[in-house]
């Protein structure tokens, strides 16, 4: 069989893809790695771990992953094949490259996320370096290991809140096997009181999400179960909970479930992309939610109400950490805020950057003039504001260098319009929480910053913080209830799209 893997692993590394038992072979960077590393030997030798693969390939529907992303079919096919052809090089040399690349793009996207972030394209390989190891090695290692499904599982999030949603996930499945929801009429709005044929319907469908929790009867009078219950499906709807239960509450109750698992689908992939190695505390940038929340374990220990520009609302999601507070915080304003903010406001009105606390500098760092700065120009000039009351950042700043130039602050709410930024409402409230464990700083230090208004103060964590960014547009609680975001309904679509695409497509 060695032949047979050493001429099959040349022309992947040449042509980029082969074909095996009319499948396409997309790995062309690990795989062949793989078999050079070993003498291009056999991997899959104990037939316990071409069936664990099989099951882990088929149990894939949970993460909302298709199964035939990996060959599912094909591999059966090809180990029937081989166990009537015990003999032959070419039916083994098959089922070796099929169950190798079935491997190594399962590991990716549990690992990585099947859809590159950046591209938008499906990844077929897993490459660079995963917990620590190059990609290769840990391939190697699951194949001719004794622990299949248990290595592949260890490559998933390890967050709970991953497995809230693929346990939601799980629930509305379960509704559309058993013949969705039915939908609910449309009329006068129900409230609470009043009786209506409409009522029944209501609570049923209440009940299949877990909204209403009494017991379920044919009554068509709107008790106070009921009012409880449409109060809470309007909340986790981004509704208000009025109880009133009129056209904007019937179009979402009334959305198809197949909408709602594939809601689910795009934020297991988010899950993926952000949540691998994390552990512990993180801070959550949730635009859909408009809130700021601090996490331990994906149990919220704080939630804050956050304003996002409209640049921060629709940045790529990303995973940075935040090092460090600023009190009082000076600041040296990014180019682009120079240039869509500063340089028009200078242009019209120059002796209004003095009032605002803005300094200018040439790259040199000599100080200019506002009124004869050249603004044609911006890009050439150093753009510093001083701490005080006309800083657009306020009183506190959070330091988290990230690629979408985004910055959290706490500042008054005309610096919450500036592109890139995340306003906190209780900016101090995030600062006392961050002071441990373990303990960074004191409330009591914080207090004594915030009495030199002037006067900058930094304070390093002691740990820098992951921060994670997304769209969050489903968002599983602890006690099992999804609530559902309309917002960032585009990028949930591009998402889902690249999610559906076969290597076929490519």
């Amino acid at each position: 069989m060695a032949e047979e893997l050493r001429r099959a692993t040349e022309a992947l590394r040449s042509q980029g893809q082969v074909m095996v038992a009319g499948r396409r072979i997309r790995s062309a960077a690990t795989l062949p790695e793989i078999y050079e590393l070993h003498g291009f030997r056999p991997l899959w030798i104990d037939p316990a771990n071409q069936e664990a693969l099989l099951g882990e390939i088929a149990a894939a529907s949970g993460d909302g992953l298709n199964p035939a992303d990996y060959h599912f079919e094909a591999l059966r096919a090809v180990l029937a094949e081989r166990a009537r052809q015990p003999d032959s090089v070419r039916a083994a040399a098959d089922a070796e490259l099929l169950l190798t690349d079935s491997l190594l793009r399962l590991a990716a996207h549990f690992y990585f996320g099947k859809v590159d972030p950046v591209t938008a394209a499906p990844r077929w390989d897993l490459v660079g370096v995963v917990r620590g190891e190059p990609a290769a090695r840990v391939a190697a290692r699951i194949a001719g290991g004794r622990a299949v499904a248990l290595q592949l599982a260890e490559l998933r999030p390890v967050q709970p809140m991953y497995g809230r949603l693929k346990s939601a996930l799980a629930r509305y499945r379960l509704i559309a096997e058993q013949g969705s929801w039915e939908p609910l009429p449309g009329g006068s709005v129900l409230q609470l009181g009043m009786e209506d044929p409409r009522v029944p319907v209501l609570r049923r469908r209440l009940a299949l999400t877990g909204d209403f929790e009494g017991v379920v009867i044919d009554s068509p009078r709107f008790d106070p179960d009921l009012d409880r219950a449409v109060r809470r499906f309007q909340a986790r709807h981004q509704l208000e909970p009025d109880g009133l239960f009129g056209p904007a509450s019937v179009r979402e109750l009334n959305r198809p479930v197949e909408e709602r698992m594939d809601q689910l689908r795009v934020n297991l992939e988010r899950a993926r992309w952000l949540l691998s190695e994390v552990r512990g505390r993180f801070l959550l940038l949730d635009p859909a939610g408009g809130h700021v929340v601090l996490m331990d374990n994906s149990e919220p220990l704080l939630v804050l109400a956050a304003s996002f520009a409209e640049r921060a609302r629709s940045a790529s999601e990303f995973r940075a950490e935040l090092r460090f507070v600023v009190l009082n915080p000076d600041w040296t304003l990014p180019a682009s805020l120079v240039q869509s903010q500063v340089a028009p406001l200078a242009r019209r009105r120059p002796a209004e950057l003095a009032s605002r606390g803005l300094e200018i500098f040439d790259l040199a760092g000599q100080p200019l003039d506002p009124a004869r700065a050249d603004w044609s120009r911006p890009e050439r000039l150093v753009v510093r504001q001083r701490p005080g009351e006309g800083s657009f950042l306020g009183s506190v700043r959070f330091g988290m260098p990230n690629p979408a130039g985004l910055f959290l602050h706490g500042g008054a709410a005309d610096g919450g319009a500036l592109a890139g930024s995340v306003r906190l409402e209780e900016p101090l409230a995030l600062a006392k929480a961050l002071a441990g464990p373990p303990p960074s700083w004191t409330a009591e230090q914080l207090a004594q910053a915030l009495d030199s208004p002037g006067t900058p103060r930094t304070f390093a964590l002691t740990q820098p913080l992951p921060v994670l960014y997304a769209h969050w547009t489903a968002w599983v609680q602890s006690d099992g209830l999804v609530h559902f975001r309309a917002t960032h309904a585009a990028q949930d679509a591009a998402l889902l799209a690249g999610l559906l695409r076969g290597d076929a497509s490519d």
